[in-house]
């Protein structure tokens, strides 16, 4: 893991437990926190569920897709919840911001994307998890030039919790005396 880069992303598998790691790591965390979480609701009888995307420590909370059967091709993305909800979410980012997920689903959305591209191009810090996919606002997120990719696998994910810990620990140590320096 490299030292120097202030956004740490973790990508791997659907299911493999980078959300999970993500919230192991940030209940340990004594910061500010901003940002988003996403998180499908419970499945219902008929195999539908919904996709809700809440603000980290605030009171927004949306629905940013729906599944109306198990089946992923019949989805309902809502452009307009990431257009507004989601880029609320990120103003006004301080301590760490959270990024859990990002996906296929806002990379249409060019108020989100931007507002996510605003973040990265500065020196706040960001953890999250990007999707595993090839999709062009997923590859830029993890080619930006600040951005660590850490790959989490079934055999890594138990492992990678005190690393994770300690290098955003760093990573907040340095940004605080960054901050303190101006």
């Amino acid at each position: 893991m490299h030292a120097e880069k202030p956004h740490i992303f973790l990508t791997g598998e659907v299911q493999v437990g980078k959300s999970f790691l993500l919230q192991k790591v940030i209940k340990e965390l004594d910061v500010p926190l901003t940002g988003f979480l996403t998180k499908w609701g419970e499945q219902n009888i008929d195999g539908s569920s919904t996709l809700y995307l809440s603000q980290v420590n605030g009171n927004l909370k949306t629905i940013v897709a729906e599944r109306r059967t198990a089946k992923r091709f019949k989805l309902t993305v809502f452009p307009k919840e990431f257009a507004t909800v989601g880029r609320a979410c990120l103003e006004n980012p301080a301590g760490l911001v959270i990024m859990d997920e990002l996906g296929r689903f806002e990379s249409g959305v060019p108020e989100f994307c931007n507002a996510v591209f605003s973040i990265l191009d500065s020196d706040i810090p960001v953890f999250g998890v990007v999707r595993d996919m090839d999709v062009d606002f997923l590859n830029a997120v993890r080619r930006h030039p600040k951005t660590e990719v850490i790959r989490v696998t079934k055999e890594n994910r138990n492992e990678l919790f005190l690393p994770l810990l300690k290098k955003i620990g760093e990573i907040l140590i340095r940004s605080t005396a960054a901050r303190e320096e101006e």
